[in-house]
């Protein structure tokens, strides 16, 4: 969860960042090898309302899988 808009639109710093971490996560071998992870980005816009929503969604998602 990502704020890129609202009053604290922070997500638009930590994103590009969490984007860089995992991949490069993801190009090393050493670290979690046979595993890719992804990473799904939404706009809470610094309000619970819109989060809440997605947490299911999200929480239930494939962000990490077993390579084949």
């Amino acid at each position: 969860m990502f704020p890129q808009t609202g009053e604290w639109a922070g997500g638009e710093a930590a994103f590009p960042a969490a984007i860089k971490a995992l991949n490069q996560i993801n190009q090393r071998e050493d670290i979690l090898s046979g595993y890719y992870l992804n990473l799904s980005a939404y706009d809470t816009r610094v309000n619970n309302n819109l989060f809440f929503p997605y947490l299911p969604s999200y929480t239930n998602q494939n962000n990490m899988y077993k390579s084949t």
